[in-house]
């Protein structure tokens, strides 16, 4: 799976991208048919020319979550909106999950990091 924005900032003169390649599974749906994408406990994104990243994420239990060093705490089943300012020299977006989470399936053998419910890159609504 693969997440990506391009962009144009015309004031600017400048090409925006965000690529978020590592560190994510397939596309799912919940009983709504809202779409979510699982992480794995750590990922990251490639940005160029981005101001602002918007996450909003949950995880089925306590945890935290660091992004580029900064720390967020995750309560249990809460969805938490994450907003990541003044990235412009910043050429990535690393996160990294303190407690994996390990699905009640059998078939599932998948180690868990949060759910990504949205992402938001410079106002722009990208998943």
């Amino acid at each position: 799976m693969r997440i990506q924005y391009q962009g144009v900032d015309v004031q600017k003169n400048v090409f925006k991208v965000f690529d978020l390649l590592d560190g994510i599974y397939d596309l799912e749906y919940d009983h709504n048919r809202m779409p979510f994408i699982w992480t794995t406990q750590r990922f990251q994104a490639t940005l160029s020319n981005i101001q602002t990243v918007n996450i909003r994420v949950q995880s089925p239990i306590d945890n935290i979550i660091y992004i580029n060093g900064l720390k967020f705490t995750l309560l249990p089943n809460v969805i938490t909106n994450i907003t990541i300012t003044e990235l412009q020299q910043a050429s990535k977006l690393l996160a990294f999950i303190e407690k994996t989470f390990l699905p009640d399936n059998i078939n599932d053998s998948r180690q868990l990091g949060v759910i990504i419910h949205m992402i938001t890159v410079d106002g722009t609504n990208i998943f």
